[in-house]
């Protein structure tokens, strides 16, 4: 039977390579979203807003990481807090964007100002375009790796909490294709131990395995992992404890609910796998 290290690094990488896929996807549609703002710019019309490129790449992650799509009624606990993920995140987010794009819209035609002080306004503005095109390039990876771990991470973090719960249940009945099922919605290791030895085990041990379970914080274990994320690397907490990481908590990697700052949260690929 598979053990606790071999489990924690197939999951890492198979994760690692889902948050890629949807990177890269991401990726593309930032650059079409930021290239048609550049287009809107040079024809005076305000820009438009980014929340529709963010639900859509939102509900592509909750596919991937759950084989289901949002509207299904799959477990009413996990819906709601996808539901709620994607509305609330969404919108909180497109926000925010918007308003920095806006912002870097004014600092660009100040550079470009302050670069050419006697252009005429059309020099002006094509200057401007492409301090502005050069600041979206940088602006399409950030957003692009953060987006796609903080919700990813928050929707794997929300659908083990709920399988938890109902495993409890699955032990006295002894289900055992129910904790299978689970198992493969979850992909953490107590769940694992759960399916492979529910007529194994007396009922108090797997529920014990349940009230112990962990989490482990795993980097890419590449040259661009930060040094508090290095120092993380290995760390195990009980599932609803937050890890510590360079002096911030966070319940997982890219998890800005606690406070941690942008320091621990931008271009972060971790994983927390369920031990």
């Amino acid at each position: 039977m598979m053990n606790k290290n071999d489990f924690a690094k197939r999951q890492a990488n198979r994760v690692l390579r889902q948050k890629l896929k949807l990177e890269k996807t991401f990726a593309r549609e930032l650059a079409s979203y930021f290239a048609e703002q550049k287009r809107r710019k040079k024809t005076g019309k305000e820009i438009s807003s980014i929340k529709p490129v963010l639900e859509r790449h939102y509900k592509r992650i909750v596919k991937e990481f759950t084989g289901v799509k949002i509207k299904q009624d799959v477990q009413n606990k996990i819906s709601e807090s996808f539901e709620f993920i994607i509305a609330g995140k969404a919108q909180q987010r497109a926000e925010e964007i918007d308003k920095i794009t806006e912002d870097r819209w004014k600092r660009s035609i100040q550079a470009a100002r302050d670069q050419e002080p006697d252009a005429t306004e059309e020099t002006l503005l094509l200057i401007a375009l492409q301090i502005f095109r050069n600041y979206n390039k940088n602006r399409v990876q950030t957003i692009s790796i953060s987006e796609t771990q903080t919700v990813s991470e928050s929707v794997r973090f929300e659908i083990t909490k709920a399988v938890h719960l109902e495993m409890e249940q699955i032990i006295l009945e002894q289900n055992r294709q129910r904790a299978k099922e689970l198992y493969d919605l979850s992909g953490d290791y107590t769940s694992y131990q759960i399916y492979n030895e529910i007529d194994i085990k007396p009922e108090a041990i797997l529920t014990g395995l349940l009230l112990t379970a962990k989490k482990k914080w795993m980097t890419m274990g590449d040259a661009r992992v930060r040094d508090i994320h290095n120092a993380a690397n290995g760390q195990e907490q009980y599932y609803l404890e937050p890890y510590q990481v360079g002096g911030e908590l966070l319940m997982f990697p890219g998890d800005g609910s606690l406070g941690a700052s942008a320091k621990n949260l931008v271009n972060c690929r971790c994983v927390s796998v369920g031990l």
